[in-house]
């Protein structure tokens, strides 16, 4: 199954609250992406949210904090979500959904759909 069918399935099992999901490698770039709305710039993001995501790992590294499992950002529009994908911590999964989505329901599917991304992508 390809990344892009992969992500679909995201939009598939979280209906109205959802506006897109993509694969972010730590370089800014996109492996994969898929999107209902076309006034989000999600590629613009992906470079902004791995510079981010670098300096977050790194200070989840320097206070010995464990390791990062995800990251939640709740605006006043959206919320994004950010998975690594795998063990490399080299991609991380990102899912964008409506402000008043339900986050559990997709933090279960980021948990589902990570186990499928890891064996895309290995």
């Amino acid at each position: 199954m390809a990344l892009e069918d992969v992500l679909q399935q995201f939009r598939n099992r979280l209906g109205r609250d959802y506006i897109s999901s993509g694969v972010i490698g730590l370089d800014g770039v996109h492996l994969a992406f898929d999107s209902v709305d076309i006034c989000h710039d999600e590629v613009k993001a992906a470079a902004e949210l791995a510079d981010g995501l670098k300096h977050i790992m790194d200070m989840v590294n320097d206070t010995e904090s464990g390791s990062v499992n995800y990251i939640i950002i709740a605006t006043d529009a959206c919320k994004i979500f950010l998975n690594p994908i795998g063990d490399s911590k080299k991609y991380f999964n990102s899912l964008t959904i409506k402000a008043g989505g339900n986050m559990g329901k997709a933090i279960l599917e980021l948990e589902k759909i990570e186990k499928m991304l890891a064996q895309e992508i290995a």
